[in-house]
């Protein structure tokens, strides 16, 4: 009677196969879920910015009619993410007191911006430097019959953005 054999099968290629199948699949799944992650990364971001400018401090007899708080690439730069949270107020002070009330005030170390509308439009030079869908009054959702009311815009625009993380908003 023969005696058993034994047969010592070599996994070596299995292995490596099945390593090179998972190195595919990582590659491919950090690829597809990169976006991912970046836009919840910075939808976390702009929440943060929107806690903090709900924190800045108006000046009297002014009202908030309209908030807007967007994350895109606004700025023309290729890979970093640009964030604008902005509200429009209606007021029934001068310009100056407005000014000076926001004058000091910053968010995370950026300034804030003040635009006063001219019945009820946005100055020329003010559409150039806001984010394109915001930079019309039509999608602000404004109430009827505001436009006649003295009005200004005051927001935050944080351009490069990166954080603790590299952030690509492409």
């Amino acid at each position: 009677m023969p005696m058993p054999t034994y047969r010592n099968i070599n996994y070596s290629p299995i292995i490596a196969l099945l390593g090179a199948a998972l190195i595919c699949i990582i590659s491919i799944g950090s690829y597809t879920l990169r976006p991912v992650i970046n836009y919840l990364v910075g939808d976390m971001v702009l929440r943060d910015f929107e806690a903090a400018f709900r924190n800045v401090q108006h000046p009297a007899g002014t009202e908030r009619l309209s908030v807007q708080a967007k994350m895109g690439e606004f700025a023309g730069n290729e890979q970093d993410c640009d964030f604008f949270v902005g509200e429009v107020r209606s007021f029934d002070g001068s310009q100056e007191t407005i000014l000076n009330t926001y004058a000091d005030q910053t968010l995370s170390g950026n300034p804030l911006g003040v635009v006063f509308l001219e019945t009820g439009h946005l100055p020329d030079q003010a559409n150039s430097s806001l984010p394109e869908p915001l930079n019309d009054l039509s999608n602000w959702e404004l109430p009827l019959g505001v436009e006649q009311q003295p009005l200004y815009l005051i927001y935050l625009m944080v351009a490069d953005y990166e954080g603790n993380v590299k952030l690509d908003c492409r």
